[in-house]
């Protein structure tokens, strides 16, 4: 993966088959695309330059975890979902944190 341009390992991919799209999200991706943001922003921000990293971003990724599975079940296809939005079937393969 280190070959790979950074931009490249964060695309979203949308599948399209006749009448069903798609979403694939790479969850990979999105880990490094938020390790690397919280280096920088503990860079630029002079209270957390001394926090430790791994902590930092052990938190980090259970938050933006907790995030995306609330996102996700606004979509699901499930009778006690009360949300307005659009029911699609959702698999989620990520490893629990």
């Amino acid at each position: 993966m280190e070959d790979i341009p950074f931009e490249d390992r964060c695309l979203q991919v949308n599948c399209n088959s006749d009448t069903q799209k798609i979403w694939v999200i790479n969850n990979l991706a999105n880990k490094t695309l938020r390790t690397e943001l919280s280096d920088t922003f503990r860079l630029f921000v002079e209270r957390l330059e001394n926090v430790d990293a791994g902590d930092f971003n052990f938190r980090l990724e259970k938050e933006a975890s907790n995030f995306e599975d609330a996102f996700l079940k606004l979509l699901e296809d499930d009778p006690d979902n009360k949300s307005n939005a659009p029911k699609v079937p959702v698999f989620d393969y990520r490893p629990k944190y």
